[in-house]
Protein backbone atom coordinates (compact mmCIF):
# COMPACT_ATOMS: atom_id res chain seq x y z
CA UNK A 1 0.00 0.00 0.00
CA UNK A 2 1.33 3.45 -0.90
CA UNK A 3 1.67 6.05 1.83
CA UNK A 4 -1.05 8.22 0.32
CA UNK A 5 -3.50 5.32 0.44
CA UNK A 6 -2.73 4.76 4.12
CA UNK A 7 -3.05 8.47 4.87
CA UNK A 8 -6.49 8.49 3.25
CA UNK A 9 -7.64 6.03 5.91
CA UNK A 10 -6.90 8.48 8.74
CA UNK A 11 -9.53 9.29 11.37
CA UNK A 12 -11.20 12.56 10.36
CA UNK A 13 -14.80 12.36 11.55
CA UNK A 14 -16.54 12.01 14.90
CA UNK A 15 -18.02 8.69 13.78
CA UNK A 16 -14.57 7.32 12.97
CA UNK A 17 -13.11 8.63 16.22
CA UNK A 18 -15.82 6.98 18.32
CA UNK A 19 -14.68 3.58 17.05
CA UNK A 20 -11.33 4.04 18.74
CA UNK A 21 -11.81 6.13 21.89
CA UNK A 22 -14.60 6.36 24.44
CA UNK A 23 -16.36 9.71 24.43
CA UNK A 24 -19.13 11.00 26.67
CA UNK A 25 -22.13 12.68 25.08
CA UNK A 26 -20.71 16.02 26.18
CA UNK A 27 -17.35 15.23 24.62
CA UNK A 28 -18.99 14.14 21.38
CA UNK A 29 -20.83 17.46 21.08
CA UNK A 30 -17.65 19.39 21.82
CA UNK A 31 -15.55 17.42 19.33
CA UNK A 32 -18.19 17.93 16.65
CA UNK A 33 -18.09 21.71 17.16
CA UNK A 34 -14.32 21.83 17.23
CA UNK A 35 -13.73 19.90 14.02
CA UNK A 36 -16.21 22.12 12.20
CA UNK A 37 -13.71 24.90 12.79
CA UNK A 38 -10.38 23.10 13.18
CA UNK A 39 -10.19 19.82 11.25
CA UNK A 40 -9.12 16.57 12.84
CA UNK A 41 -6.79 14.05 11.30
CA UNK A 42 -5.25 11.14 13.20
CA UNK A 43 -3.31 8.48 11.35
CA UNK A 44 -4.23 4.89 12.12
CA UNK A 45 -0.64 4.35 13.19
CA UNK A 46 -0.75 7.15 15.77
CA UNK A 47 -4.17 6.07 16.99
CA UNK A 48 -2.71 2.62 17.69
CA UNK A 49 -0.33 4.24 20.21
CA UNK A 50 -3.14 5.83 22.26
CA UNK A 51 -4.52 4.18 25.38
CA UNK A 52 -8.20 4.28 24.49
CA UNK A 53 -9.28 3.59 28.07
CA UNK A 54 -7.37 6.53 29.55
CA UNK A 55 -8.98 9.97 29.02
CA UNK A 56 -5.74 11.56 30.28
CA UNK A 57 -3.47 9.63 27.96
CA UNK A 58 -0.72 12.09 26.91
CA UNK A 59 -0.81 11.07 23.25
CA UNK A 60 -4.58 11.44 23.22
CA UNK A 61 -4.21 14.96 24.62
CA UNK A 62 -1.97 15.92 21.73
CA UNK A 63 -4.17 14.70 18.90
CA UNK A 64 -7.82 14.23 19.97
CA UNK A 65 -9.91 17.44 19.87
CA UNK A 66 -11.16 18.96 23.12
CA UNK A 67 -13.98 21.35 23.90
CA UNK A 68 -11.43 23.71 25.44
CA UNK A 69 -10.35 24.59 21.91
CA UNK A 70 -13.58 26.58 21.62
CA UNK A 71 -12.17 29.12 24.09
CA UNK A 72 -11.74 32.27 21.99
CA UNK A 73 -9.30 33.99 24.34
CA UNK A 74 -5.81 34.72 23.08
CA UNK A 75 -4.51 35.13 19.53
CA UNK A 76 -4.53 32.93 16.46
CA UNK A 77 -1.09 34.36 15.69
CA UNK A 78 0.63 33.97 19.07
CA UNK A 79 4.18 34.50 17.78
CA UNK A 80 3.18 37.48 15.59
CA UNK A 81 4.18 35.81 12.34
CA UNK A 82 2.18 38.36 10.39
CA UNK A 83 4.70 41.06 11.33
CA UNK A 84 7.50 39.05 9.69
CA UNK A 85 5.61 37.96 6.58
CA UNK A 86 7.10 39.46 3.45
CA UNK A 87 4.71 37.86 0.98
CA UNK A 88 2.36 34.86 1.08
CA UNK A 89 4.29 31.86 2.40
CA UNK A 90 7.53 33.72 3.14
CA UNK A 91 8.60 34.90 6.58
CA UNK A 92 11.87 36.64 7.40
CA UNK A 93 12.23 37.17 11.14
CA UNK A 94 15.91 36.45 11.66
CA UNK A 95 18.47 37.96 9.30
CA UNK A 96 20.07 34.67 8.25
CA UNK A 97 16.91 32.54 8.02
CA UNK A 98 13.93 32.58 5.67
CA UNK A 99 10.90 30.47 6.61
CA UNK A 100 8.75 29.04 3.83
CA UNK A 101 5.22 27.84 4.59
CA UNK A 102 5.08 25.22 1.88
CA UNK A 103 1.74 23.60 2.75
CA UNK A 104 -1.20 23.78 5.13
CA UNK A 105 -1.44 19.97 5.48
CA UNK A 106 -0.07 17.60 8.10
CA UNK A 107 -0.27 13.85 8.59
CA UNK A 108 -2.07 14.55 11.87
CA UNK A 109 -3.38 17.81 13.29
CA UNK A 110 -1.87 18.43 16.72
CA UNK A 111 -4.32 20.24 18.98
CA UNK A 112 -1.62 22.53 20.42
CA UNK A 113 -0.43 23.78 17.01
CA UNK A 114 0.46 27.47 17.07
CA UNK A 115 -0.48 27.74 13.38
CA UNK A 116 -3.97 26.46 14.00
CA UNK A 117 -5.28 29.48 12.11
CA UNK A 118 -4.16 27.92 8.82
CA UNK A 119 -3.37 24.22 9.26
CA UNK A 120 -5.89 22.07 7.44
CA UNK A 121 -7.77 25.15 6.26
CA UNK A 122 -7.89 27.22 3.11
CA UNK A 123 -5.31 29.94 3.72
CA UNK A 124 -3.68 32.81 1.85
CA UNK A 125 -0.57 32.44 4.03
CA UNK A 126 0.77 29.44 2.10
CA UNK A 127 3.38 29.82 -0.63
CA UNK A 128 1.68 29.63 -4.00
CA UNK A 129 4.64 30.31 -6.30
CA UNK A 130 8.10 28.91 -5.58
CA UNK A 131 9.72 31.40 -7.94
CA UNK A 132 8.70 34.22 -5.57
CA UNK A 133 10.55 32.59 -2.69
CA UNK A 134 13.63 31.92 -4.82
CA UNK A 135 13.70 35.51 -6.04
CA UNK A 136 13.33 36.90 -2.52
CA UNK A 137 16.17 34.74 -1.16
CA UNK A 138 18.42 35.59 -4.10
CA UNK A 139 17.91 39.28 -3.38
CA UNK A 140 18.84 38.86 0.32
CA UNK A 141 22.43 37.65 0.46
CA UNK A 142 22.45 37.81 4.26
CA UNK A 143 20.25 34.70 4.24
CA UNK A 144 22.35 31.54 4.63
CA UNK A 145 19.61 29.00 5.36
CA UNK A 146 15.98 28.22 4.58
CA UNK A 147 13.50 26.41 6.82
CA UNK A 148 10.71 24.69 4.89
CA UNK A 149 7.72 24.23 7.16
CA UNK A 150 3.96 24.48 7.06
CA UNK A 151 1.96 22.36 7.83
CA UNK A 152 4.33 19.52 7.18
CA UNK A 153 6.40 19.74 3.99
CA UNK A 154 6.78 15.94 3.85
CA UNK A 155 3.07 15.81 3.06
CA UNK A 156 3.90 17.33 -0.31
CA UNK A 157 4.32 14.98 -3.26
CA UNK A 158 7.92 13.86 -3.70
CA UNK A 159 8.14 15.62 -7.06
CA UNK A 160 7.24 18.94 -5.38
CA UNK A 161 9.85 18.45 -2.67
CA UNK A 162 12.39 17.74 -5.42
CA UNK A 163 11.51 21.02 -7.12
CA UNK A 164 12.07 22.91 -3.85
CA UNK A 165 15.51 21.34 -3.53
CA UNK A 166 16.41 21.94 -7.16
CA UNK A 167 15.58 25.63 -7.03
CA UNK A 168 16.94 26.39 -3.56
CA UNK A 169 20.18 24.48 -4.13
CA UNK A 170 20.96 26.80 -7.02
CA UNK A 171 21.28 29.81 -4.68
CA UNK A 172 24.99 30.33 -4.02
CA UNK A 173 24.77 32.04 -0.63
CA UNK A 174 22.66 29.31 0.99
CA UNK A 175 24.71 27.06 3.27
CA UNK A 176 21.96 24.61 4.22
CA UNK A 177 18.25 23.80 3.89
CA UNK A 178 16.04 22.56 6.71
CA UNK A 179 12.76 20.65 6.75
CA UNK A 180 10.49 20.73 9.78
CA UNK A 181 8.42 17.54 9.98
CA UNK A 182 6.49 15.43 12.45
CA UNK A 183 6.11 12.48 10.08
CA UNK A 184 8.63 10.16 11.83
CA UNK A 185 6.55 10.39 15.01
CA UNK A 186 3.09 10.74 13.49
CA UNK A 187 3.26 8.86 10.20
CA UNK A 188 6.53 6.95 9.64
CA UNK A 189 5.01 5.27 6.58
CA UNK A 190 5.76 8.46 4.64
CA UNK A 191 9.43 7.54 4.90
CA UNK A 192 9.15 3.77 5.05
CA UNK A 193 7.08 3.51 1.87
CA UNK A 194 8.82 6.02 -0.38
CA UNK A 195 12.33 5.04 -1.41
CA UNK A 196 12.26 7.78 -4.05
CA UNK A 197 12.00 10.47 -1.36
CA UNK A 198 14.86 8.95 0.64
CA UNK A 199 17.08 8.66 -2.43
CA UNK A 200 16.39 12.26 -3.33
CA UNK A 201 17.18 13.53 0.18
CA UNK A 202 20.41 11.55 0.08
CA UNK A 203 21.36 12.98 -3.30
CA UNK A 204 20.93 16.60 -2.24
CA UNK A 205 22.35 16.18 1.25
CA UNK A 206 25.62 14.86 -0.14
CA UNK A 207 26.16 18.00 -2.17
CA UNK A 208 27.81 21.11 -0.77
CA UNK A 209 24.61 22.18 0.98
CA UNK A 210 23.65 19.81 3.76
CA UNK A 211 20.01 19.00 4.40
CA UNK A 212 18.71 19.19 7.95
CA UNK A 213 15.54 17.44 9.08
CA UNK A 214 14.04 18.71 12.33
CA UNK A 215 11.66 16.16 13.81
CA UNK A 216 9.27 16.55 16.74
CA UNK A 217 8.99 13.77 19.30
CA UNK A 218 7.18 14.96 22.42
CA UNK A 219 6.70 11.77 24.42
CA UNK A 220 8.71 8.53 24.89
CA UNK A 221 5.81 6.40 23.62
CA UNK A 222 6.18 8.06 20.22
CA UNK A 223 9.60 6.42 19.90
CA UNK A 224 8.45 3.09 18.45
CA UNK A 225 10.23 0.53 16.30
CA UNK A 226 8.67 1.98 13.15
CA UNK A 227 9.53 5.54 14.15
CA UNK A 228 13.09 4.45 14.90
CA UNK A 229 13.32 2.75 11.52
CA UNK A 230 12.12 5.93 9.79
CA UNK A 231 14.70 8.01 11.64
CA UNK A 232 17.42 5.47 10.78
CA UNK A 233 16.56 5.73 7.09
CA UNK A 234 16.91 9.51 7.26
CA UNK A 235 20.31 9.18 8.93
CA UNK A 236 21.47 6.72 6.27
CA UNK A 237 20.57 9.33 3.65
CA UNK A 238 23.21 11.61 5.12
CA UNK A 239 20.85 14.29 6.40
CA UNK A 240 21.62 16.04 9.68
CA UNK A 241 18.85 15.12 12.10
CA UNK A 242 17.70 17.08 15.15
CA UNK A 243 14.59 17.10 17.30
CA UNK A 244 12.40 19.87 18.64
CA UNK A 245 10.36 18.89 21.68
CA UNK A 246 7.44 21.10 22.66
CA UNK A 247 6.95 21.32 26.42
CA UNK A 248 3.33 20.35 26.97
CA UNK A 249 1.31 20.46 30.17
CA UNK A 250 0.10 17.01 31.13
CA UNK A 251 2.22 15.37 28.45
CA UNK A 252 5.91 15.79 29.15
CA UNK A 253 6.15 18.32 31.99
CA UNK A 254 6.43 15.80 34.83
CA UNK A 255 9.76 17.16 36.02
CA UNK A 256 8.94 20.82 35.60
CA UNK A 257 6.81 20.99 38.73
CA UNK A 258 10.01 20.52 40.71
CA UNK A 259 11.59 23.58 39.16
CA UNK A 260 10.68 27.23 38.87
CA UNK A 261 9.71 26.77 35.24
CA UNK A 262 6.97 28.90 33.75
CA UNK A 263 4.71 28.37 30.78
CA UNK A 264 4.04 30.82 28.04
CA UNK A 265 0.35 30.37 27.32
CA UNK A 266 0.44 30.62 23.57
CA UNK A 267 -2.94 29.23 22.69
CA UNK A 268 -5.69 29.10 25.33
CA UNK A 269 -7.90 27.21 22.87
CA UNK A 270 -5.71 24.13 23.12
CA UNK A 271 -6.44 21.41 25.62
CA UNK A 272 -2.83 21.61 26.78
CA UNK A 273 -0.67 24.65 27.33
CA UNK A 274 2.53 24.77 25.35
CA UNK A 275 5.91 26.40 25.69
CA UNK A 276 7.69 26.73 22.38
CA UNK A 277 11.37 27.35 21.84
CA UNK A 278 11.58 28.75 18.32
CA UNK A 279 14.89 28.92 16.44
Amino acid sequence: MKWKDELAKSIQTLEQLSRYVKLTRREEKAVKKVIERHPMRITRYYMSLIDEDNPSDPLRKMIVPSGEELNLAGSYDPSDERANTKMPGIQHKYAQTVLILATNRCAGYCRYCFRKRLVGLVSEEILYRLSNAVRYIQEHEEVNNVLISGGDPFMLPTRVIRRFLEKLSSIDHLDFIRFGTRTPAMFPDRLLRDEELLAMLGKYSRKTRRLYVVTQFNHPREVTERATEAVSKLLKCGVVLSNQTVLLKGVNDIYCKYHKASYRYLDPRAKIHAFYIIF
